[in-house]
């Protein structure tokens, strides 16, 4: 997707009411795919993935939802909708994938050098 071939992270609120998002996993799942926070994990010199967070809606909590809702007005009346990721929980995922990437990086020079038992 976008953030892996941009290497840029990326935080969306909304997602189920845009159009480029796949919804086939949602409904496979019975949820509402709400806030997303995707960044890029680099190890080895590149881009190697992608470390993704979610909030959901059970659609089992929208009652009388009949199809899935293409914008606020469609979703039952005072529903409480789960909060939007914040510029912080970004920070903190970066920061995380960036952890996680130098840790692979060192396994994987340990395991080059012979360093490992």
């Amino acid at each position: 997707g976008m953030v892996f071939t941009s290497g840029l992270a990326m935080c969306e609120s909304e997602v189920c009411f845009h159009q480029r998002q796949n919804r086939a996993l949602d409904r496979a799942l019975g949820v509402l795919t709400w806030a997303m926070l995707a960044v890029p994990l680099r190890f080895a010199g590149e881009v190697r993935g992608v470390v993704t967070a979610v909030r959901l809606i059970r659609l089992d909590a929208l009652p009388g939802l009949r199809e899935a809702p293409r914008s606020r007005a469609d979703l039952p009346p005072g529903h409480a909708l789960p909060e939007s990721f914040s510029l912080a929980h970004l920070a903190a995922m970066e920061t995380a994938a960036q952890v996680l990437g130098r840790l692979l990086d060192h396994r994987l020079s340990a395991w080059a050098l012979g360093w490992e038992d």
